[in-house]
């Protein structure tokens, strides 16, 4: 008899979440957070490559625990919120244990990618849609984890004696209805980290480090993320929420809130 506890999950996706300005903000046993927004600048550059004015929020996220062990996974969809959406939907469907290891972890990618491609809502002809996707496991009694990452979402580690760092490589990579199967595999670049105590674990999109879109250097940097780390302490919820804030508002003068946020923050 499998004696597992049942995973708990929180899937959030952009077209629940419209009102410009506003953000949400989920939490797990307050051991992680998340938070999303469509962003605060209504008439950002950003909004040329949106495939449907209706739904300008085409960001994903997912939150899993199971007996101490995290899943996390946002992605950033581009020309329709299909692709995104319809990975995490898959990575959410069934999932009855978190994956154990890199292999595993890209079979059940390449099933979410079946299962996005046989949605009847999500895939159809002529569907443009591509997304990025950093996703990660990460075992609290170990310290470590391992994740795959395809395309510009970010994958960090902030706290403890260290300045933040990105873990996940960044390419400019994404994943469509166009990718082969066969191909997703290769296309998903591996990582591998470990953290110390007292340490968040970070996943977002890029409505994060590029608020102001396309200027990483006016944008939230690893300094802001260290200092907003020193301000809201070890506390998921309210990391989260000071960082999505900042997101939104931008810094130092500079335009904020100009793309769509998902950020998932882990108490490591």
């Amino acid at each position: 008899m499998d004696m597992r506890e049942p995973p708990q999950t929180i899937l959030m996706e952009g077209r629940d979440h419209l009102q410009w300005g506003r953000y949400a903000i989920r939490e797990l046993d307050r051991s992680a957070a998340c938070f999303m927004s469509v962003g605060s600048d209504s008439h950002s550059p950003a909004c040329v490559f949106k495939g449907d004015r209706r739904f300008p929020n085409e960001d994903a996220l997912l939150l899993v625990h199971q007996e101490g062990r995290f899943l996390v996974a946002v992605a950033d969809a581009r020309f329709g919120l299909e692709s995104s959406h319809g990975l995490l939907r898959g990575l959410a469907d069934r999932l009855d244990e978190i994956p154990a290891s890199h292999a595993a972890l890209t079979d059940r990618l390449v099933n979410a990618f079946d299962r996005w491609r046989h949605d009847p809502e999500l895939a159809y002809d002529g569907c443009r849609s591509a997304t990025t996707l950093v996703v990660a496991v990460y075992d609290r009694a170990r310290r470590q984890g391992f994740g795959l990452s395809v395309g510009d979402s970010t994958f960090a580690v902030v706290g403890g004696d260290l300045s933040p760092v990105a873990v996940n490589p960044i390419n400019s990579r994404c994943l469509s209805l166009t990718t082969q199967p066969g191909s997703v595999a290769s296309l998903s670049a591996p990582f591998t980290f470990a953290t110390q105590p007292g340490q968040l674990l970070l996943a977002f999109t890029d409505g994060v480090n590029e608020c102001h879109y396309r200027y990483p250097e006016t944008s939230i940097t690893p300094r802001h993320m260290q200092v907003l780390f020193h301000d809201a302490g070890f506390d998921p919820r309210e990391y989260a929420r000071a960082l999505g804030r900042l997101a939104m508002d931008g810094v130092s003068g500079s335009p904020g809130g100009q793309d769509n946020i998902a950020l998932v923050v882990v108490a490591a």
